[in-house]
């Protein structure tokens, strides 16, 4: 699937994208078989390459900040953060690659940036949604998030551990962390989960997106399957923050909610990780 058929055509949606941004710090995330912007003649590397130094040539000036996140930690208790993949993207591996040094130190919720004197915390952070997080750093500075090809709601988790929905309940995970220069130490996490059994919880991206342009704080520039687009984290996370103080299952889709009220039902409310997980 080509959709753009020229770099000067993919820099222009760039640019556009830069002129809605609040500030000078972007979360960027991406799927570049979505995107559409391939070049037949380049290999797949050669592709990944074009797309970041494109970007980074429309946003020079600012600082990109990229998810890379790998969710191995959960089920083999340990976090090589030289070694271990993003698991969400190639074009997001490219920049783990190639920004290794930047890489923070959280085991599951990681992020690299672009610049060697970061503004985000290398340090983990037990609770990578919570007052201390990366989140809500970009929560308080007013970070931008791109979509280039895929929208997922970003600052949702957040959102969702901030008021505490009842659909999620916090689990700790323990396990090691090596850390760039070798050294291996123990390490934990905690972060509100959704029950896995009896089907999943699963989120309305339909009624978010609907809502978020309905509200006009949502720019976009859908092709097909592709999903270019932004918006700005507190902006966003503060309607959500508003949406779920009258509805607390906001985010869910109405399958989903009608699933939560059974599992209330079984296990109380909210849900607990004692009340929960013991019946496994």
């Amino acid at each position: 699937m080509i959709i753009y058929k020229s770099n000067k055509e993919f820099t222009d949606v760039l640019k556009k994208l830069k002129s809605c941004c609040l500030s000078k710090n972007i979360i960027l995330h991406s799927d570049v078989f979505k995107l559409g912007f391939l070049k037949i003649k380049l290999s797949y590397l050669e592709n990944l390459k074009l797309i970041h130094d494109l970007i980074l040539d429309v946003f020079y000036d600012f600082e990109i900040i990229v998810p890379s996140f790998n969710y191995d930690f959960l089920v083999t208790k340990f976090y090589d953060v030289r070694k271990d993949k993003s698991q969400v993207g190639t074009l997001n591996e490219y920049f783990r690659k190639k920004y290794i040094l930047n890489r923070t130190y959280t085991p599951v919720f990681n992020f690299i940036s672009t610049k060697k004197n970061l503004i985000i915390k290398k340090a983990s952070c037990i609770d990578p949604h919570g007052k201390k997080s990366f989140y809500n750093t970009a929560y308080e500075k007013n970070y931008d998030i791109l979509f280039l090809g895929k929208f997922i709601p970003s600052m949702a988790h957040f959102v969702e551990r901030k008021i505490n929905v009842p659909y999620r309940y916090e689990k700790k995970f323990t396990g090691k962390i090596k850390y760039l220069d070798g050294k291996i130490s123990p390490i934990s996490i905690r972060y509100n989960v959704r029950p896995l059994f009896n089907g999943e919880i699963e989120t309305d991206f339909n009624k978010i997106i609907r809502d978020l342009k309905k509200n006009k704080i949502l720019f976009s520039i859908e092709n097909r399957n592709s999903f270019v687009g932004c918006y700005n984290s507190k902006i966003v996370s503060d309607f959500w923050i508003k949406k779920n103080s009258s509805n607390n299952m906001y985010f869910l889709t109405k399958k989903s909610s009608e699933k939560a009220k059974i599992l209330f039902k079984k296990f109380g409310y909210p849900l607990t990780f004692k009340k929960v997980e013991s019946n496994f």
